[in-house]
């Protein structure tokens, strides 16, 4: 005779309720950390990669506008400098 796959309610330990307010104040402060606690570890690094690259993709485009816009003042501060003495450099003041 096959004994039955599944054991009996004794053999099992019961599981324990999950906290829906500790998943949201660990998905607030670590991204995906409420999911890993919810035992989707996939999902919850998936959320952390995507937010991780989205910050640094942000990051970046900040950076890259600050960039440009530095560019932009240094430059008309260059020639506001050459207008007052056009054979000095103006960095080397």
């Amino acid at each position: 005779m096959m004994k039955s796959m599944q054991s009996s309610p004794a053999d099992r330990a019961q599981v324990s309720r999950k906290s829906p307010v500790l998943a949201l104040v660990l998905a607030f402060f670590i991204p995906g950390a409420g999911q890993i606690y919810m035992e989707k570890v996939a999902r919850g690094l998936i959320v952390l990669v995507i937010t991780t690259l989205t910050i640094m993709l942000l990051f970046g485009l900040i950076s890259w506008f600050y960039g440009m816009i530095d560019a932009l003042i240094l430059s008309n501060r260059w020639n506001r400098e050459l207008e007052r003495n056009p054979y000095s450099r103006p960095w080397n003041q």
